[in-house]
């Protein structure tokens, strides 16, 4: 068989077939609930799995379960600047560690007879993530279904449009899945994104080609420096709105949205945005996420724990959703990870202007991968481990030591550029009283243990402790 190989396996995800597989399973479980309606569409992002696995997998879940006889990729061409319109590769297969998903030869060969503008051309295929990444997906939600992968280019909006109506013409009488693979925008901040992202979402939700050109179009006045894209698949999602209309689609669905922001590896300042969407023939309410049910504390430490598991095993990370409103509120964190009593991770931040569920995910993984004290956390350990969470109040300065309470307080040190922090639990365990304390606090510091009497700032926070 003349498989296309992998071409971003180790960089999008995955590589090793073992981890793939944990990933697939973990995103899949993490998934918002399918609608008991088979889509007949779908659009997903396409970046890697630790910034846009949890939105796939939202998507993906909601063709779980139905029968298809084919599915129809819309990729975005990154590679290629002479594709026009459509390109479908030479390949029998395209391959990925979980194996290969087959392309129906003959049905490649009617299409480029009975659509012209289709071309044959490995070249935009060779390299291109787009597609890539929705086959592990597929591979696990409907195996065994086959592919037909189309490259879709830089062609008008209408003949993007005009393409997927004539593809879906051609494929009547089989019961298809068609998908788009596009991000949203690139790179505004997060809180911009989020305003535009939802300008070009309701532009697809018309189903209307020409409304999502013109707001597709549309820079802002904020950010526009750094705008480079409303969505980066927009040829593609013509192609599927041309597709899924022709073929009876009425109604479509925001299953779920995120920006890269919103991920434990993600940035603020530089976002991509990404949405789950599906498409029936019938109106449909989306299925609802569950409201929280857990007090905060169990809640934290499941997602620190299963943050732990994903990464470790899968090479990704859960999105920190179901949380109530304490757990979206800005406040600093620490998880500490111990072996018995035996400390084998500690990382925080004082303070945060992430959610609070965020920082726990990221400093959990810090503490497991980059305490320096430690060698790295393994997928091995995580059974014989447990997790304290340190939820913090916002520090405060003192203007005595009087004011320091050991057992009570943490307290932080500030002296020129050197700075040390305890949490409020170091002091009971070391039974150190108010002296004792500061001076092992100025020694973190690297700095002299007298220190904190002349020019220091001295601050106190609280904290919360939860632990399994």
């Amino acid at each position: 068989m003349n498989a296309r190989p992998p071409a971003v396996a180790g960089r999008f995800y995955p590589d090793s077939p073992t981890k793939l597989a944990f990933a697939m399973r973990s995103l899949l479980e993490e998934a918002l609930p399918p609608h008991p309606e088979a889509p007949v569409g779908l659009i997903v992002p396409h970046a890697g799995y630790l910034f846009s696995g949890p939105i796939a997998a939202d998507a993906f879940n909601q063709a779980a379960g139905h029968l298809y006889d084919l599915v129809v990729i819309f990729g975005t061409n990154h590679t290629t600047k002479k594709l026009d319109l459509a390109a479908l590769p030479s390949a029998d297969a395209f391959a990925t560690p979980l194996g290969d998903v087959v392309i129906p030869r003959d049905l490649v060969t009617s299409v480029l007879e009975a659509i012209r503008e289709c071309v044959k051309d490995d070249h935009p295929h060779d390299v291109e993530h787009s597609i890539e990444v929705q086959l592990p997906f597929l591979q696990v939600v409907m195996p065994k279904v086959p592919i037909l992968p189309i490259v879709i280019g830089s062609a008008s909006f209408e003949r993007c449009h005009a393409f997927g109506e004539r593809l879906a013409q051609f494929l009547e009488g089989k019961n298809v899945l068609y998908i788009a693979s596009s991000d949203l925008s690139h790179y505004p901040t997060k809180a911009t994104a989020r305003e535009i992202d939802e300008e070009v979402l309701q532009a697809i939700l018309s189903l209307d080609s020409a409304t999502l050109q013109k707001i597709a179009q549309i820079r802002p006045a904020e950010d526009g420096d750094q705008l480079l894209t409303r969505a980066c698949g927009s040829s593609p999602i013509h192609a599927l709105l041309g597709a899924v209309t022709t073929v009876g689609a009425t109604a479509g669905v925001e299953i779920s949205y995120a920006n890269s922001g919103d991920t434990i590896f993600g940035e603020d300042d530089r976002v991509v945005g990404y949405s789950a969407m599906a498409f029936y023939r019938k109106d449909v309410e989306p299925v609802s996420p569950s409201k929280p049910n857990l007090p905060l504390g169990t809640a934290l430490l499941k997602f620190a724990r299963r943050t732990l598991e994903m990464f470790l095993n899968g090479e990704v990370v859960p999105l920190p959703r179901g949380f109530g409103q304490a757990g979206m509120a800005q406040q600093g964190a620490f998880v500490s990870l111990y072996n018995g009593k035996q400390l084998r991770g500690c990382v925080g931040h004082i303070t945060s202007d992430d959610p609070l569920a965020l920082t726990v995910g990221k400093v959990a993984l810090a503490a497991a991968e980059h305490d320096w004290r430690f060698t790295p956390v393994t997928a091995r350990e995580l059974p014989d481990l447990t997790i304290e969470i340190s939820v913090l109040t916002k520090p405060k300065s003192v203007a005595t030591i009087e004011e320091i309470k050991p057992g009570r307080d943490g307290v932080m040190i500030r002296k020129g550029n050197d700075k040390g922090v305890f949490l409020p639990k170091v002091a009971e365990e070391q039974g150190w009283n108010r002296e004792e304390l500061l001076a092992h606090l100025c020694r973190k510091a690297d700095l002299p243990a007298e220190a904190w009497r002349d020019g220091a700032d001295l601050l106190t926070f609280q904290a919360e402790v939860f632990k399994e």
